[in-house]
């Protein structure tokens, strides 16, 4: 399970350094995709192989929109990856321009249950500021 928020830097080459309580769930290897807020979500294999069995139920071949999102949003978007050495990712170029983040740029990690969320710095924080706005509203009603 994956908890916690933390902030990291993507260094010039792509690659993201992951927290240490996350490393050992994605060993040998992970798998990185394109979230649906404009984010990036890290899957463990198993995680994935979970994940790929609802989206294949969820999203069927047989709709324009099902094969939209399979081959846009989840696997034709995918990249498996092992962690190098020292618990670090590469984050392809298109991936990271999905998500907004730049080499040299702050991310936020968040650990989400059986998956991991990366969002660049000041896309989180608009997300965050929608929550709240969004809550507040609920709470006047």
């Amino acid at each position: 399970m994956f908890l916690g928020t933390t902030k990291r830097t993507v260094d010039e080459k792509g690659r993201l350094l992951l927290p240490k309580p996350f490393r050992g769930e994605l060993a040998p290897s992970c798998v990185i995709t394109k979230g649906q807020d404009g984010h990036l979500v890290i899957y463990s294999q198993d995680g994935w192989n979970q994940r790929a069995v609802e989206v294949r139920e969820g999203y069927s071949r047989e709709t324009a929109s099902g094969r939209r999102f399979r081959r846009l949003m989840f696997f034709g978007a995918a990249n498996q990856q092992s962690m190098d050495s020292q618990g670090r990712l590469m984050v392809a170029s298109e991936l990271r321009e999905h998500a907004g983040i730049q080499c040299g740029g702050e991310v936020v990690v968040v650990g989400v249950d059986q998956e991991i969320e990366v969002w660049s710095a000041p896309a989180f924080q608009r997300h965050l500021k929608a929550a709240e706005y969004a809550s507040a509203d609920r709470e006047e009603r």
